[in-house]
């Protein structure tokens, strides 16, 4: 069968499965194609292959991946030749530009201009929730693209002869609609799920979908046009899909409630108590596998695990880790798999990140010195907040200890981090971004101008921002660049230049000018400060520069631009404080320039890019 879907109990099942898919022969200028959850799962099942796939010996696991061309779940229309990535204008890059155009021209859509709080940010907001219809309601798409204002479509709301949708949407949701068509007739191009549906490939001859848990029906409706179409050696493509269900005894229970056929069609939503199978804990914590297995049911679909993946019920714990993997697979307690706790499952109670950190390092390390077949590489981290935890664990991991005149360092590589993360010239991006527009506060400036691309761009020491400091402090800077910005930020008061950066500057520069000069209105009422050398002028003419920088960029700010023109901007203020010559522009200059590539000449404030 050209498509077939099956069950494994855990992510490692999928390894054996993966090396039997990479062992067929295949042309040696086509690439095997394997859909996976995650870029994180992506780095395991190939670090997992590389052991074994071409491995001189099974110790060594000096084998080698390649010729593999990994995807996720969201590329699966690519697959059936119905999506081009690089140009697709549903994408949710182009389709916020399409509705940008629209909604700022129609004095209809300006509540939800004033209620996302701009037009960039609304058309955003309304592009994104169209790209998740397009994804999670493609029947309701299909009937807005043929004119019904429709809700997405469930078997129980259908007519017995024609199919037709018999819920319409409310009148407070019909907008959606009218502008949905507005923008289908600006593309002029069929919406994705028309495109999936009309799609004649051409597709590979084999594809495995590996380690998901659950599967829409969009995605379903893929895979099965995905296997009915022909490859270029003439026969229909190969789908082998491995879904992830870890309890085949509750997989069993289910299928005796399985829903009615309904093709096409979501299956009636029907709740299953948690008391009435299985554990409730465990029966809540795989809910999202259980609505897959009634979804497969109602298109026609009874996977059963593979043989050599089902559950081994003789095998009992012999850990309290063991004891909880086997109630998860049970999908029950049973009296005869509960052990007493022991160092299989800790749990650490720290009172913030900072602390979980340390525990974390030393934990590992009485891990490591413990168990000798244990390695840095079979160790995972895993949190909901890693790029609030990832600075503490830098910090704490690279600690280098001595321990019986041996040097202990544990290594840390931190993956699925955002690109301002690991990016330095990303992060001075945000920086600026942040800086611009704003009330300009000391430490929102110093974040810019002490940055370490903006010094080294200017070879600024530590000597020199200390210079910064103390003139900062006695000139006692607060906030405003100057007093007409102060004005535009809501402070309406006589004497507005005071404590602003620019009277500062004035300060500083004139002391070094008079050195001995006293404290009083000299030029232009500005009162020189003592104290600063003449030396110090190499240490204050960057901090002039920098400012000077920001200033132009921030005088910008009080009007409209294309989002391309603001792009210009940033980038030229960015060349202006780190120079063109550096590596760390590429990221931002590259990420910049995919947003002019589809940025349309509609106008939008500054706030906007924020």
């Amino acid at each position: 069968m050209p498509l077939s879907i099956q069950y494994v109990t855990s992510l490692d099942a999928v390894v054996d499965e993966a090396v039997e898919f990479l062992s067929q022969p295949m042309d040696l200028f086509t690439s095997y194609k394997i859909v996976i959850p995650t870029i994180g799962a992506r780095s395991w099942l190939a670090d997992k292959l590389a052991r074994r796939l071409g491995s001189t010996d099974a110790q060594l696991g000096d084998g080698i991946v390649a010729g593999v061309d990994f995807s996720y779940p969201g590329s699966l229309s690519q697959l059936i030749g119905s999506d081009d990535y690089e140009n697709d204008p549903w994408s949710v890059q182009r389709l916020t530009f399409s509705v940008l155009d629209i909604i700022v021209q129609s004095p209809h859509y300006e509540w939800l201009i004033q209620q996302a709080g701009g037009p960039l940010l609304a058309a955003w907001r309304i592009a994104d929730r169209f790209d998740h219809y397009h994804f999670r309601r493609p029947g309701m798409i299909l009937g807005w693209e043929d004119g019904k204002p429709v809700l997405a479509p469930t078997a129980e709301e259908r007519n017995g002869t024609g199919n037709e949708f018999l819920a319409s949407l409310a009148r407070s949701d019909r907008w959606q609609f009218d502008l949905w068509k507005l923008v289908r007739t600006a593309i002029n191009q069929p919406s994705p799920p028309a495109r999936d549906r009309n799609a004649q490939g051409p597709v590979p001859s084999t594809v495995l979908v590996a380690g998901l848990e659950s599967l829409s029906l969009q995605q379903t409706e893929v895979l099965k046009k995905l296997s009915s179409l022909k490859s270029t050696n003439g026969e229909c493509c190969d789908v082998n899909v491995l879904l992830v269900h870890p309890s085949p005894p509750l997989q069993a229970q289910w299928k005796q409630m399985a829903p009615a056929l309904t093709p096409g069609y979501l299956p009636e939503k029907r709740e299953i108590a948690v008391s009435q199978v299985g554990d409730p804990l465990v029966t809540s914590w795989l809910r999202g596998t259980q609505e897959t297995q009634m979804l497969l049911a109602s298109q026609g679909f009874t996977p059963k695990h593979t043989a050599h993946h089902e559950s081994d019920t003789s095998k009992q714990p012999r850990s309290l880790l063991e004891s909880i993997q086997q109630t998860i697979a049970d999908g029950d307690i049973g009296s005869d798999t509960v052990c007493k706790a022991d160092d299989s499952l800790l749990l650490h109670r720290c009172h913030d990140l900072s602390r979980q950190a340390e525990v974390i390092h030393d934990a590992l390390l009485h891990s490591l010195k413990q168990h000798e077949d244990l390695s840095p590489h079979d160790i995972l981290i895993v949190s909901p907040r890693i790029s609030e935890l990832a600075p503490h664990l830098e910090a704490v991991f690279s600690r280098t200890l001595t321990d019986s005149n041996h040097k202990i360092e544990l290594p840390l590589v931190i993956a699925d981090r955002g690109i301002r993360d690991v990016s330095d010239g990303a992060e001075l991006l945000i920086a600026l971004l942040k800086l611009i527009g704003s009330r300009c506060s000391v430490d929102d400036m110093l974040a810019v101008a002490t940055h370490r691309l903006v010094q080294n761009h200017y070879g600024l020491d530590d000597n020199a921002i200390e210079v910064w400091r103390r003139c900062i402090e006695r000139t006692r800077i607060r906030w405003g660049i100057d007093g007409p910005r102060r004005k535009r930020d809501g402070l309406d008061q006589p004497g507005l230049a005071a404590h602003t950066w620019w009277q500062g500057l004035e300060r500083m520069l004139l002391g070094i000018l008079l050195p001995d000069g006293t404290p009083e209105a000299a030029l232009g009422g500005v009162v020189p400060i003592t104290g600063v050398d003449t030396a110090d002028i190499e240490s204050l003419a960057p901090l002039l520069s920098i400012v000077r920088v920001i200033d132009t960029l921030d005088r910008r700010v009080t009007k409209n631009q294309s989002v391309g023109d603001w792009c210009d901007d940033l980038e030229q203020s960015l060349i202006q404080l780190i120079g063109d010559e550096t590596e760390e522009l590429e990221v931002v200059v590259y990420e910049l320039d995919q947003l002019r590539r589809v940025a349309t000449e509609t106008q939008v404030p500054y706030h906007d890019m924020k």
